[in-house]
């Protein structure tokens, strides 16, 4: 599955773009959330509900959120790179490595930015 979607990205996109698999599904998933949190809302427009944080937002607003730490958590894990290097093992003994990734630790970004999203996006 990954070798067709890295030929597609390979031989349909300009030069200039640089596709990777990860990029794209992770451009894929936005583009799928955005659609089906547009279809949610017409259908059954939300509500504002207070949670922890001190403003009521909506679905959208808290995926909005989420999107947001999703994309800081990981230029936060891109920054400290040195930092998280000393404290955790390398990922490439615990997973495959992803060639042309620009952090070693996305597989540590990943799972924090998805809790902390959750959690925002749940009660926040």
């Amino acid at each position: 599955m990954f070798d067709l979607i890295n030929t597609f990205l390979t031989n349909n996109m300009p030069e200039w773009m640089r596709w990777s698999v990860p990029t794209f599904i992770i451009f894929v998933s936005v583009m799928t959330m955005l659609v089906v949190m547009t279809i949610w809302d017409t259908r059954n427009p939300s509500e504002a509900k207070q949670g922890f944080m001190p403003v009521a937002f909506t679905r959208g607003e808290r995926m909005f959120l989420f999107i947001l730490i999703l994309i800081g958590t990981h230029i936060l894990f891109i920054a400290f790179d040195a930092q998280v290097s000393a404290l955790l093992p390398s990922p490439d003994t615990l997973f495959a490595s992803v060639e042309g990734m620009p952090e070693r630790h996305w597989a540590y970004a990943l799972p924090v930015a998805l809790v902390l999203g959750s959690v925002v996006a749940k009660w926040g």
